[in-house]
């Protein structure tokens, strides 16, 4: 399986998979922000990786590249581009939260009762777990 690959690799080239995840880690600082959220606005901020491939990568589903460590030195070397791309992640993530929020209802301590939500890789809230949301019958109104 590829998970065997990636194994094997990190054991032959571990240095590979510190740098990676340590060029990960000092990004989402930069940024502030988490992985998720990051790989979602990652193109903005010049990470030249799909989200597919970012994540592959970050979740041990794809061998570190040369390229991919190089992509992400310079993303973590260039100054933040322009107050304007901060300021547009700031304004997704207000807004996300203020959707989320009014999504879950006006309970003091909201959760997220669908995991399936677009939004639910970036959501601020936590997850219910299933046997405390409320699950309606709704069968009538079929």
């Amino acid at each position: 399986m590829i998970r065997d690959v990636v194994g094997n690799d990190k054991k032959k080239n571990p240095e590979n998979y510190k740098e990676f995840s340590s060029l990960i880690n000092s990004i989402l600082s930069k940024y502030d922000m988490t992985f998720n959220a990051f790989a979602r606005v990652a193109s903005i901020v010049g990470v030249e990786m799909t989200l597919n491939r970012l994540r592959d990568v970050h979740y041990g589903r794809a061998l570190v590249s040369k390229d991919d460590l190089k992509t992400l030195r310079a993303v973590l070397d260039a100054p933040v581009k322009e107050a304007a791309t901060v300021n547009v992640i700031k304004i997704y993530r207000a807004s996300v939260d203020s959707m989320c929020r009014a999504c879950a209802g006006s309970d003091e301590s909201p959760k997220c009762w669908d995991a399936t939500c677009p939004l639910r890789p970036v959501s601020p809230l936590p997850l219910a777990e299933k046997n405390r949301v409320e699950e309606d019958d709704d069968s009538e109104l079929l």
